[in-house]
């Protein structure tokens, strides 16, 4: 199997998550499943893409998108968007976690739940939290 078959790939972004969750709304819509599939592969297309830049560009224009919207919708508008983003985020942070699983142990500090990234297999560390300075052990 080769190894660098997804370098130089786009992947996934912020448009390519709202893509699918529009999919998965009009999936229950009827007559809708054709809609929905052509997005589903969209975001595969867009995925495996080589062209970054031209990507780059629709992720830039969906953003800009996304600040009009929230201002012209103001409250409505600007939950949305947070959601959007959180969401956004939690999918990269575990993106990250599964990537480095073998190598490091994620754990959350019991004062503030900032999650933290401690090195595997190093017995039992003193850990201080950088955000709010809690002390606490935890075992590797």
């Amino acid at each position: 199997m080769d190894t660098h078959f997804f370098y130089g790939r786009y992947g996934v972004d912020p448009f390519s998550l709202f893509l699918l969750a529009v999919a998965a709304v009009i999936l229950g819509l009827p007559f809708m499943w054709i809609v929905s599939l052509a997005l589903i592969v969209l975001v595969v297309l867009r995925g495996f893409s080589r062209n970054t830049i031209a990507r780059s560009r629709e992720q830039w224009q969906f953003a800009r998108l996304m600040r009009t919207i929230g201002h012209a919708l103001s409250p409505v508008g600007r939950v949305l968007q947070k959601i959007f983003f959180m969401i956004a985020r939690a999918c990269s942070t575990l993106a990250l976690r599964i990537k480095e699983r073998k190598t490091n142990v994620f754990v959350h500090c019991p004062s503030c739940h900032k999650l933290l990234r401690l090195p595997k297999g190093r017995g039992k560390l003193a850990v201080t939290c950088p955000v709010c300075h809690c002390s606490f052990i935890h075992k590797t």
